[in-house]
């Protein structure tokens, strides 16, 4: 809980900063090219999140790494980063700083669930009615499962819309289960 407190603060002291200096896609883009690489570099994750080097010592390499490669924004950021021993934190910042820039953007996600995959015309009425709905952009992105049997679960926002085959069976049961003993 408090690195999840810690990187939201970092995570929105970078995002004032950027927006300030306006260059918030700039600055973005690079903490999201950082998060791929320390996902897809094992030595240079080993070194971000490793304990047993000093954080003078890590601070000074990832400079010298960095240097010219990144804006100072992103540099000095990584570096206090570092210097304060919160590297930990920093898959958190990535996620904060995304839904900050979301947010500012008026872009939100839908996660979709349907029986088979969901055919791109359905898809962009879909889209176009929940984009008016929350005065947003929405993306959808879609799961499959047979289970639901047909229909459609669309979750947005924190909530659940359950438009499935499935869950509208289960109802129809309790219901008939309810009525069945109202007459005994």
């Amino acid at each position: 809980m408090r690195d999840t407190v810690l990187a939201r603060r970092y995570a929105k002291a970078l995002f004032d900063l950027a927006l300030e200096k306006q260059v918030l896609d700039d600055i973005h883009k690079e903490v999201v090219t950082f998060s791929e690489l320390l996902k897809n570099n094992q030595d240079l994750r080993l070194f971000f999140f490793a304990q047993d080097i000093s954080h003078k010592q890590k601070a000074n390499i990832l400079a010298r790494l960095l240097d010219h490669k990144v804006s100072k924004i992103f540099q000095n950021f990584m570096l206090i980063l570092v210097r304060k021993g919160r590297a930990s934190v920093f898959p958190t910042v990535v996620e904060e700083l995304a839904r900050l820039v979301d947010k500012y953007y008026k872009r939100i996600h839908a996660m979709t669930t349907t029986a088979v995959a969901i055919e791109d015309g359905l898809r962009e009425r879909l889209k176009t009615t929940l984009d008016g709905i929350y005065g947003a952009d929405v993306s959808i992105s879609n799961k499959v499962d047979p289970a639901i049997l047909g229909g459609i679960i669309v979750r947005i926002e924190g909530q659940v819309l359950d438009g499935s085959l499935y869950h509208q069976l289960q109802r129809l049961k309790k219901a008939m289960l309810e009525k069945k003993f109202e007459s005994v």
